[in-house]
């Protein structure tokens, strides 16, 4: 199972590095976060089965290299974790509550989205990615976070 995740993060910046090449420094950023999200989705233990679902648009969006990211806009019977898109930054508290009811992991990267009831805001650091994480959110939900991944995480909330 190590092995596994071994594999997966080596493939996972084997691509990262190749697309690096042919993208813009913007685009190698959105790309680069889309692929740690993936990464996260795939180690997290809890979830429901179902893929990777994206509300709103943005550059991390649009980079999303597994295909089975699919957009909704209001069913989420499919969805395992949602990433949402810093266009839904303003509506997003709406939506929140039910992905948590439906043990859904919600993950985004605009500020302050954990401390508003979403689970995982990943942002860069200086050297790697950073998490803060809102634990409550996922206790509540029975959704657990690899011990690799945890490694990023600079703040929980409680």
């Amino acid at each position: 199972m190590r092995n596994l995740k071994l594999i997966t993060l080596l493939i996972v910046i084997f691509f990262t590095i190749s697309e690096a090449f042919s993208a813009s420094e913007s685009e190698e950023e959105a790309i680069a976060f889309a692929r740690f999200i993936e990464v996260l989705v795939q180690t997290t233990s809890g979830l429901r089965p179902g893929v990777i679902c994206v509300i709103g648009n943005d550059e991390i969006s649009e980079s999303f290299f597994d295909k089975d990211v699919i957009n909704i806009d209001r069913d989420t019977k499919d969805c395992r974790a949602i990433y949402i898109a810093a266009s839904e930054q303003k509506v997003f508290r709406s939506k929140i509550a039910k992905f948590s009811a439906d043990k859904i992991l919600t993950i985004a990267v605009f500020s302050d989205f954990s401390e508003d009831g979403g689970m995982v805001q990943v942002q860069a650091g200086r050297r790697n990615f950073e998490l803060i994480i809102n634990s409550q959110a996922l206790k509540k939900a029975n959704i657990r976070l690899n011990s690799l991944v945890m490694n990023f995480v600079i703040n929980s909330l409680h």
